[in-house]
């Protein structure tokens, strides 16, 4: 059995592949898959950083999820989407679709591999409504900030910035030279 999650969704405890834009460490395909073991489980967990209707991304997600799948070691696919989404998705640019052949994308792609060889897809991001509620409580709390520059808000401001940065330029993240990789940029 698995664990409920602190939003009620279970956990899973097996072979995952984790398709997510925010895990693109640099421009070479191998280097934007990270594997790892949960430390809970002990299990094998590949993470597949790809960018957005990338040919390059879409191809590696594909290639990752078929190759851990027919080693035995696929359980799921975890898509960097939520239920409300992905249906958005899934209506937009259903497989065969206009749409879907100009603007093909890593999620489906993961996802129908992952079918084909009847793995589990899974969710796992936070819902958009909570992002958006989310995105209205920071616009007020930095309104609030700016107009109290002697209280302090303005030092807050800043040392958010500070963070922000600090994140941006770690040694492990994307540098800058890796948004002109042609790779990233085909079309």
């Amino acid at each position: 059995t698995t664990a409920p999650s602190k939003q009620g969704t279970p956990r899973m405890p097996f072979h995952a592949v984790i398709v997510s834009f925010s895990m693109l460490h640099a421009c070479s395909a191998m280097k934007a898959v990270l594997r790892l073991k949960d430390c809970k489980t002990q299990r094998d967990v590949v993470l597949v950083g790809t960018m957005h209707y990338n040919p390059t991304s879409i191809s590696l997600a594909e290639s990752m999820v078929r190759a851990e799948a027919e080693a035995g070691q696929l359980r799921a696919v975890v898509l960097e989407s939520c239920p409300t989404r992905w249906t958005a998705t899934m209506e937009k640019q259903p497989p065969g679709s206009l749409l879907r052949r100009l603007c093909d994308n890593e999620m489906q792609a993961a996802a129908e591999t992952a079918d084909a060889y009847s793995c589990a897809v899974k969710l796992g991001d936070q819902t958009i409504e909570e992002t958006g509620e989310r995105i209205v409580q920071l616009l007020a709390l930095t309104v609030v900030q700016l107009g109290t520059p002697f209280a302090g808000g303005w030092g807050r401001i800043a040392e958010d910035l500070r963070c922000g940065l600090a994140e941006l330029s770690c040694a492990g993240g994307l540098q800058p030279g890796a948004f002109l990789d042609l790779r990233l940029l085909a079309f």
